[in-house]
């Protein structure tokens, strides 16, 4: 089986990256310009409602991933939580965007790797260290659509 491998959003499969600008809305409704919206502002929204609803509206994936490690250090999420909440943004995400689900769709029979030095939760470094559970998240995903 060969690899994909992603990080950068200016890269190839770049769009499978959380910081990549997809919009999309949940089922209530409720406007995200990416994933990264989607899952701070719902890990924060119980706690924080208001800076929930300050990173929704804010620009910048980046921005949002910056402003929202102060607080987000400061609740506890399960891997399971964590998981669950990646889990629906990603759904919400390539189910609502036809170009990305066919990308997605295109990698068949390939396993999806996110390679990222410093998070081993979601990535795997370059020593191969890491869960990967964005990409298996992805991986799962291609499988339902």
């Amino acid at each position: 089986m060969s690899t994909i491998y992603f990080n950068d959003t200016a890269q190839k499969y770049g769009e499978f990256s959380n910081f990549y600008l997809a919009s999309f809305r949940n089922t209530s409704g409720i406007f995200f310009s990416s994933v990264i919206h989607f899952y701070y502002a719902n890990a924060l929204i119980k706690i924080y409602p208001d800076i929930a609803r300050k990173i929704r509206t804010m620009q910048s994936p980046i921005e949002v991933y910056a402003y929202a490690k102060e607080y987000i250090s400061t609740i506890s999420l399960d891997e399971d939580m964590k998981c669950a909440l990646m889990r629906s943004g990603l759904f919400f995400k390539f189910t609502q965007n036809k170009n990305l689900k066919h990308i997605l769709l295109e990698t068949r029979g390939k396993e999806i790797v996110y390679d990222n030095q410093k998070d081993l939760f979601w990535g795997v470094n370059r020593d191969g260290r890491g869960e990967n559970k964005l990409g298996i998240l992805l991986s799962e995903l291609r499988g339902i659509l």
